[in-house]
């Protein structure tokens, strides 16, 4: 599989068309769930920019800020937003206290991948048609970092109570497994990408 400027770009309009109708449709409690495919549009338009201007040094700064933009979302907004926005579905009493659980864990996640990236910075690396984002994280931490990252994110919509956000949460195993098999070096570009794609059910879903 191939991955380009074209391929973000492309995903960075359809999202965010597809977000702006489920922002319309959704009802109140469903808004942060609606929300999902837009920001996912919003990254992959970071992530573009990265793929346009990685090539010339004159666009650097670009690359940076582009980076830094596509890595809030990857690293530190995700793992915060998916258990907020199924708390705020959620209508089961007793499954809210282990979804506030996963949210600590989540912006505990966020939190380390932050600091790692202000004390440490980014190294982007393009090669065979995938961008690595590398926030120099000492190895156990990361292989925990990425356990807890996965945890955060999943199990909130395995366990939901609205209808068919099981069925997404499945699908993102799919993705994360899928990823890791396949293009370990670039998890957190690829499982984006696909996450991003998987988004677009959200329509349906609400």
């Amino acid at each position: 599989m191939c991955f380009s400027a074209q391929a973000s770009f492309g995903a960075s309009i359809v999202l965010g068309i597809m977000g702006m109708y489920a922002l319309r449709k959704a009802k109140p409690q469903e808004r942060f769930l609606a929300l999902i495919p837009l920001l996912f549009g919003i990254q992959q338009f970071f992530e573009g920019i990265v793929w346009i201007t990685y090539a010339n040094p004159a666009h650097q700064l670009i690359t940076t800020l582009a980076t830094y933009s596509f890595c809030f979302f990857a690293f530190f907004f995700w793992p915060v937003w998916i258990p907020i926005t199924v708390l705020k579905m959620e209508t089961n009493s007793r499954k809210k206290p282990f979804l506030y659980l996963l949210l600590v864990l989540g912006a505990i996640v966020s939190s380390i991948l932050a600091f790692s990236m202000i004390m440490n910075g980014i190294q982007t690396t393009v090669s065979c048609s995938h961008i690595k984002y590398d926030v120099f994280l000492p190895e156990i931490l990361e292989t925990i970092g990425v356990i807890f990252y996965c945890l955060a994110t999943i199990i909130p919509l395995l366990i939901s109570s609205k209808k068919w956000v099981p069925l997404f949460g499945l699908l993102t195993v799919g993705s994360v497994a899928i990823t890791h098999f396949f293009y370990s070096t670039y998890f957190a570009s690829v499982w984006c990408f696909f996450a991003a794609i998987l988004s677009s059910m959200i329509i349906w879903m609400l």
